[in-house]
């Protein structure tokens, strides 16, 4: 369990517990590859999407900030299919005929 403390763009302090929110999306393996940089994607239980982009590197730092439910949705979009959970397919799948249009 990681619980992160965040400030919202108008000032208020807000949690995130991955313990209790929804991951849609993690981005670690990429073409097969563990990454050394990567995001996360999660829906809180009061509905809110949260986006934490998580790094290895020493001298840099996690930063998380919520993002819209059209931003959360074009992630998981644009996503290899191993890369969302099936909570993060359901969402997606909800959204397809209103996200995408045929080429």
């Amino acid at each position: 369990m990681t619980v992160y403390r965040f400030e919202a763009e108008d000032g208020r302090i807000l949690r995130l517990d991955t313990e209790t929110a929804t991951l849609l999306l993690s981005t670690r393996w990429s073409a097969g590859r563990d990454q050394t940089r990567w995001i996360e994607v999660y829906k809180t239980k009061s509905g809110r999407y949260v986006q934490i982009n998580l790094t290895l590197w020493q001298g840099e730092r996690d930063s998380v900030h919520l993002i819209e439910e059209a931003e959360a949705l074009h992630r998981l979009a644009l996503s290899e299919h191993r890369q969302r959970t099936d909570e993060g397919d359901a969402l997606l799948a909800q959204a397809e005929p209103e996200l995408t249009e045929e080429a």
